[in-house]
């Protein structure tokens, strides 16, 4: 495929986070490169790349990076550990999104002069203790000095069966839209970080900074629906962009009920104390890594209830459904309907 812009256009199509969206830019990206191999059964546009392995067999590939000042800020409530973990956590809830089984990790690491031995130890503890959860090796990764800030980037290989892999294309006008765990802590969290103050605040915290994949539901999901689950996302950057992200692969639109929206007891108060509206963590704040599927509606009620008796922990709510057209549609307590806006975009300046 031919580049998307000439050399002599290079300036006017400069690519740069003010006046390009992260959709645009990775459109821009990928359409400089050539046709995938046939190797290939999934490539960019879902949670994970999926390539042909071995008969039924195939793996599944996914890269996240935790960058400082962007993606977290070494202050209150930090630690090395805990960004360690939820550098994993980050990979393993794209795994659990296609019902896949984690296997094996590499891990890369940019270290500016400022950290160094116990830092680094502090943070392959956290890593290691939810790698050891889930029986994923750390094969390898690279290291390397960084002049400004800290990274650390995870590359993550699972393995699963072609005929039980979940993608993002499968919703049907009709399928219920459920979603499995929950959303807004993290956001709360983040903002408790910023100087917001909650009773709740170490709970909040903890969901921002520890995020729990879910990676057990979503293999569960994969292998016990009996193929009714038809599309599923992770929900990392807010129910809004994600929603729209299945809708975009499927070809549907969405009508998202508020009022069915789960609400935990700890957002509940942060909202009340700090006089914040929910919507702003239900609709658009991400990192929560809940799972959000399009169930076929005959099915979601004995789904639900096995989902419940199997991980009573994990909360499962119907929050909308799936219908004819493209528009990701809200519909309020009030009864009134709009359409919802985007949540977060990497290279939005916010």
């Amino acid at each position: 495929m031919a580049n998307a812009f000439s050399p002599s256009d290079a300036k006017s199509h400069t690519v740069n986070a003010v006046d390009m969206t992260e959709a645009d830019l990775l459109k821009t990206l990928f359409g400089t490169l050539p046709p995938c191999g046939t190797d290939v059964v999934v490539g960019v546009g879902d949670d994970c790349a999926v390539l042909c392995a071995d008969g039924e067999t195939v793996q599944v590939l996914t890269t996240d990076a935790l960058i400082e000042g962007v993606d977290f800020v070494a202050g209150p409530g930090f630690s090395f550990e805990s960004l360690g973990h939820k550098a994993l956590a980050v990979n393993l809830s794209d795994i659990a999104a296609m019902g896949a089984t984690p296997r094996h990790a590499l891990v890369t690491l940019c270290i500016p002069e400022r950290y160094g031995r116990e830092e680094m130890t502090e943070l392959y503890y956290g890593l290691s203790h939810l790698a050891s959860r889930y029986d994923v090796g750390v094969i390898g990764g690279d290291l390397s000095s960084s002049r400004t800030d800290f990274m650390v980037s995870i590359t993550l290989l699972g393995v699963a069966s072609r005929s039980e892999i979940l993608l993002r294309s499968g919703a049907r006008p009709g399928d219920v839209a459920m979603l499995f765990g929950r959303i807004g802590d993290s956001g709360a969290g983040l903002d408790i970080t910023r100087g917001a103050h909650s009773p709740s605040e170490a709970v909040l915290l903890e969901r921002h900074f520890r995020p729990e994949p879910l990676v057990d539901e979503g293999r569960w999901l994969a292998t016990h629906s009996g193929n009714n689950v038809h599309a599923l996302i992770d929900i990392s950057d807010g129910l809004a962009s994600d929603a729209r992200h299945i809708c975009e692969a499927s070809g549907v639109g969405v009508r998202i009920d508020y009022a069915s929206l789960p609400v935990s007891d700890e957002l509940a108060e942060f909202s009340r104390c700090t006089g914040r509206e929910l919507d702003r963590y239900l609709l658009r704040a991400g990192e929560d890594y809940a799972l959000f599927a399009a169930v076929d509606a005959s099915a979601a009620g004995e789904i639900t209830g096995r989902f419940r008796g199997t991980f009573p922990r994990t909360p499962v709510t119907t929050v909308g459904s799936f219908c004819r057209g493209n528009r990701v549609e809200i519909r309020w307590a009030n009864g009134a309907v709009s359409e919802l806006a985007g949540g977060f975009d990497h290279l939005a300046r916010q």
